[in-house]
């Protein structure tokens, strides 16, 4: 995890984007990533409280709308911290609670468990209009804990990396190959809407 991260910081300075590193919020104890598993249900990956002693996430914007696109951490999302990840897991599942016809949703692939959500799909990142990269620790027959979903709340979720140094990587690439770009005030966009 640590290689990962110090990967995708570095690529993060190379494009210019130091501004956002000053929105980190300090690393985590193991007794705050003990209360996600409290009010979810759901004891983190390993791998996931690797990434949160180092960094409990980033900072909410002081302006409003909360999530500003210009703030994100990630290319595509807010990182949020293990408060903001109960916060989202619980929001989430008070809309599919009660649903049977979400709750019964089939998801194609066999990576994934069914349903429109499930509550130990922790949100780690948020777009802004109402998806979120997940920790899946609900994973179907073919999954794996610990592995990363795209929960969209329009369309279908999907597998997004194996791991969650895989993910971190996967940003980092995008900013390798300039398939997505910062530019100071505009934050991070795909080079395509420049």
């Amino acid at each position: 995890m640590n290689e990962a991260w110090e990967r995708y910081v570095h690529q993060v300075k190379h494009v210019g984007a130091e501004a956002i590193l000053g929105l980190l919020r300090p690393g985590c104890e193991e007794m705050e990533s003990a209360k996600v598993e409290e009010a979810t249900g759901y004891a983190l990956s390993e791998e996931a409280k690797e990434l949160y002693r180092i960094h409990d996430g980033q900072e909410r914007s002081q302006r409003e709308p909360v999530i500003l696109i210009d703030n994100h951490f990630f290319p595509y999302g807010h990182w949020h911290s293990l408060s903001e990840i109960i916060e989202w897991q619980q929001c989430l599942c008070s809309v599919v609670e009660g649903q049977d016809d979400l709750l019964d949703f089939a998801n194609e692939a066999p990576e994934l468990a069914n349903g429109f959500y499930q509550s130990g799909w922790l949100p780690f990142t948020a777009n802004g209009v109402g998806d979120h990269e997940c920790i899946d620790m609900v994973p179907g027959v073919e999954g794996r804990r610990g592995q990363i979903i795209s929960y969209a709340h329009d369309d279908d979720t999907r597998l997004t990396s194996a791991t969650l140094a895989d993910f971190i990587d996967q940003q980092c690439r995008l900013l390798v190959t300039g398939e997505w770009q910062y530019g100071e005030g505009s934050g991070f966009f795909p080079r395509s809407e420049r």
